[in-house]
């Protein structure tokens, strides 16, 4: 299936852009900052993009309704608020489980789909919302004090991460499907492009009041900002046109190949070690995550 090509593609993409983000917030950056490097470039890229796909296809400009603009800018904001919690999580946690704690997204989203979207899951599904639970309760283990703390700000920070990837997604597929245009490509595009510069706009406003100076930091670096915006638009373009094609939950399940990814990139490239608990912790997340997707399949 197409959607399941997009999704694994996907998830190769974004997580070089996860390491490229990692990397920049350890060099002095912030978590707004290194979120930002997502849009710098990557705003004027799609609208040129667009642009030439309207042109070269002989398409309309698609019609923008509200409903269209109120689910494109909550997904936009909520994606870009956890990948401001991704990031800081990076400094607490090591990167492979940060991405575990990212992709508890998929779980969130089949929730919220149910409220935001009406679409709704099987018993099967909540069973493995209940398994991926003890998968979470495994992870939120303080790996300093290594005692129970569901509180502790590194699961914390990873939940409101998957929390928010799992708003955005659902709020992106609402989105694209609200255009109702037949052409995948150019409905993904389209709202992939309203959430960039919505997010462009939010951060700009925060550097101004907030961290003055952030902005142009950021651009500065464009060697790495520049890597990050371009996996960012690939990868968001492959969802994009993925969530248009199929429901976010299972888009997002697809997803947890990222896992096997990142766990390559934390041994490898950031020299980090993966105790015990947090491989069994994270292997019974994948469970209930694989278990999901068969469900839905």
């Amino acid at each position: 299936m197409l959607w399941i090509t997009l999704a694994v593609a996907a998830a190769f993409v974004q997580n070089i852009r996860f390491m490229v983000q990692k990397q920049m917030s350890d060099t002095g950056f912030s978590a707004a900052g290194a979120t930002y490097a997502r849009f710098v470039w990557s705003g004027p890229v799609i609208l040129l993009v667009l642009a030439l796909l309207l042109g070269v296809k002989q398409h309309p400009i698609p019609q923008i309704d509200p409903r269209f603009l109120v689910l494109v800018t909550v997904g936009a904001a909520t994606q870009m608020l956890a990948t401001i919690c991704s990031i800081a999580m990076f400094k607490r946690r090591n990167f492979a489980v940060g991405a575990v704690f990212r992709q508890t997204e998929a779980v969130f989203a089949a929730i919220i789909g149910i409220v935001v979207l009406s679409e709704m899951l099987p018993l099967g599904g909540w069973i493995a919302l209940g398994v991926s639970l003890i998968g979470l309760v495994i992870l939120a283990i303080d790996p300093e004090t290594d005692g129970f703390n569901i509180v502790n700000k590194g699961s914390a920070l990873g939940l409101a991460a998957g929390v928010g990837f799992g708003m955005s997604a659902t709020c992106y597929r609402g989105a694209s499907l609200a255009l109702n245009i037949d052409d995948v490509v150019i409905s993904a595009l389209t709202a992939l492009a309203f959430a960039i510069w919505v997010q462009i706009v939010f951060l700009s406003i925060y550097f101004k009041m907030f961290e003055p100076g952030q902005g142009l930091r950021v651009a500065r670096a464009w060697r790495q900002s520049g890597m990050i915006s371009l996996t960012s638009l690939v990868g968001s373009a492959f969802l994009f046109m993925a969530f248009t094609l199929q429901k976010a939950p299972y888009v997002k399940t697809v997803g947890q190949v990222e896992l096997i990814f990142a766990a390559i990139v934390s041994v490898m490239v950031f020299k980090e070690k993966i105790s015990p608990r947090e491989l069994v912790g994270s292997a019974v997340l994948i469970g209930s995550i694989i278990l999901l997707v068969m469900i839905g399949l």
